[in-house]
């Protein structure tokens, strides 16, 4: 089978930072991802990646150390220490 980082404990990970034509506005006012953004992240997901997706959006509204506070946490969560 593909992918999967092996046994030795090795984790892989794709950071997408999705822009404004990733995403579809709902009928509620809020945004989802796309059918292609979600077929990339699905097939990236089958390769073995975990997949840390950042809108764009959000990305922008952080300053610099909410942007650090924020990827920090995102990697803790996915037992990944830097």
């Amino acid at each position: 089978g593909g992918g999967g980082g092996g046994g030795g404990g090795e984790k892989l990970l794709a950071i997408e930072c999705d822009g404004p034509m990733h995403f579809m506005r709902t009928s509620g006012g809020t945004y989802r991802i796309d059918g292609s953004t979600y077929a990339r992240n699905r097939a990236l997901r089958k390769l073995g990646f975990d997949v840390l997706c950042i809108s764009l959006h959000k990305w922008d509204g952080m300053k610099k150390d909410e942007r650090d506070g924020y990827l920090s946490r995102e990697l803790r969560e996915r037992g990944i220490v830097v």
